[in-house]
């Protein structure tokens, strides 16, 4: 409840207490009581109310608020290493010594547009000339960051502010309508079922044949294949579910992924007696990984390496994938983009968008959306209203100056040829 207390100037001067309890007093002094009472009630109404900032908050800079923030965060460990790469590099740098209060749109917009056109920037103080940290400003004249890269930073710091917002330091984000640089899509290769079989047959091993049949059978990435455990194959309903993800980065097995539900993946009878052929000839050795909840795991690793953890990416790469992968012809392949061919493939057979977002584990069905042109038979309807609407007469009598281009029938598979040694990489 606000109050007065009459000064030895025969004025009042009225006071109130915020939300924490702290006494609180008007910046002015008033002649009349019920004035300066009146007005520290509204002062006490506006700081009490629920979402009310501190007028005081703001002049903390974001360095101060970081320092807070950026250690409660409950993320992924893989998260945060990116996060504190970035963090160190492209965001602490610029904005530790702003205000909160002094962080605008524009200015976020200005360092958005500067780290697209050079890998580091600072901004000045007001009036110095001088670079946040004491160096002057400077613009490198190095490589500028990716429009991934500069999504990925700009994500970070406009969560702090968000976060700043929840905690009443401030009163709204400035990072509104920011404009953000636009990537190109990646080229997303994919194997033709004959080029699948090229490089199956060059593989000289039954390791690396059954990470190929799973890779192309079940969509499921690296980490989910060799943390995937003899228990979550079952032969019998010829499915898969994915329930643990082997981590490379901090060298763990965690759970499937928060906020998911365990993903079950149907496969084929073929790819069922495979698995069931490799179980019977490869018995059970238990889990060594270290798993997230550092309990003892009972299980066994479907495909563990000699001492009974996740097979080595690394070592993969260099003794297994690379030899089979120019054996065949196909320099450039990535384990990876099994996952691309298994999506492409079921998208040709007429499998919805929604259907492969699923299987493959996607949080949203936009990052499905890259493979939706392979859905060629959506278009379907589209040929058959246009099918015998008078073009095939009009195409035998053409008498125009450009030629008749004879349709040329599309290839079984569908498959996209790229430059697959300097074709952008993507990890959906």
């Amino acid at each position: 409840m606000a109050w007065t207390e009459k000064l030895k100037s025969g004025r009042y001067r009225g006071g109130y207490r915020d939300a924490s309890g702290a006494k609180r007093y008007l910046g002015r002094t008033y002649t009349q009581r019920a004035e300066a009472k009146r007005l520290a009630a509204i002062e006490e109404d506006k700081i009490r109310r629920p979402g009310a900032v501190d007028p005081k908050a703001g002049r903390a800079t974001w360095g101060q608020w970081r320092e807070e923030w950026f250690p409660a965060r409950r993320i992924e460990s893989g998260t945060a290493r990116g996060d504190e790469s970035r963090m160190r590099t492209h965001v602490a740098p610029y904005w530790d010594e702003v205000p909160l209060a002094d962080i605008t749109r524009e200015r976020v917009q200005q360092w958005i547009d500067e780290l697209s056109r050079t890998s580091k920037t600072a901004p000045t103080k007001r009036g110095s000339g001088k670079a946040v940290g004491g160096g002057q400003r400077r613009k490198e004249s190095g490589k500028a960051l990716s429009p991934t890269t500069v999504k990925k930073v700009y994500r970070l710091f406009a969560k702090s502010l968000a976060d700043a917002v929840v905690a009443g330091k401030i009163g709204s984000s400035p990072c509104v309508d920011i404009e953000l640089p636009k990537a190109a899509p990646p080229d997303e290769f994919f194997l033709t079922r004959e080029q699948f079989a090229r490089l199956r047959s060059a593989a000289d091993d039954e390791l690396l044949r059954m990470i190929l049949d799973l890779g192309v059978g079940t969509g499921m990435r690296w980490g989910e294949i060799v943390g995937l455990h003899r228990s979550r194959v079952d032969i019998g309903q010829r499915r898969i579910v994915v329930q643990e993800v082997y981590e490379l980065g901090a060298d763990h097995i965690k759970p499937y992924p928060k906020g998911k539900s365990r993903r079950g993946i149907p496969i084929t009878d073929e790819l069922a007696a495979a698995l069931d052929e490799w179980m019977a000839a490869h018995p059970a050795v238990r889990c060594r990984a270290q798993h997230r909840d550092k309990k003892r795991c009972d299980g066994a690793l479907l495909l563990p390496s000699k001492a009974g953890t996740p097979i080595g990416y690394s070592n993969f790469r260099r003794d297994r994938w690379n030899p089979a992968v120019q054996e065949a012809a196909l320099d450039g392949l990535t384990p990876h983009d099994l996952r691309h061919t298994y999506a492409s493939w079921l998208l040709q057979r007429g499998v919805t968008i929604e259907q492969v977002s699923e299987l493959l584990g996607h949080s949203t069905i936009t990052m499905t959306q890259r493979y939706a042109h392979l859905a060629d038979t959506q278009w379907d309807a589209v040929r058959g209203a246009l099918s015998g609407a008078g073009f095939e007469g009009a195409r035998h009598s053409h008498h125009g100056g450009a030629p008749h281009l004879p349709h040329v029938a599309d290839d079984a598979d569908h498959g996209k040829v790229v430059d697959l040694a300097s074709r952008r990489r993507s990890t959906g």
